[in-house]
């Protein structure tokens, strides 16, 4: 699945159904958007992920430059 990620204003506009049989929310309505919501979470936490990857990286290389940068002033 790889629908639109969720934003903020979709979730507070969201809304479900009631059923005039039984009480509660149509459960179809509640399992879609709940698909949704888990797979916009999974794809945020996985840029997360990959961006604390990328920083991490970033520094190692940043860090490497400043040493030798002060042993070049030496």
């Amino acid at each position: 699945m790889n629908s639109p990620l969720l934003t903020p204003e979709d979730v507070r506009r969201t809304t479900f159904h009631t059923h005039r049989l039984r009480e509660g929310y149509d459960t179809d309505e509640v399992d879609e958007f709940m698909d949704k919501a888990k797979d916009t979470i999974r794809r945020l936490a996985s840029q997360v992920q990959a961006l604390q990857t990328d920083i991490a990286k970033y520094k190692a290389i940043t860090g490497q430059y400043t040493i030798r940068h002060e042993w070049s002033w030496k």
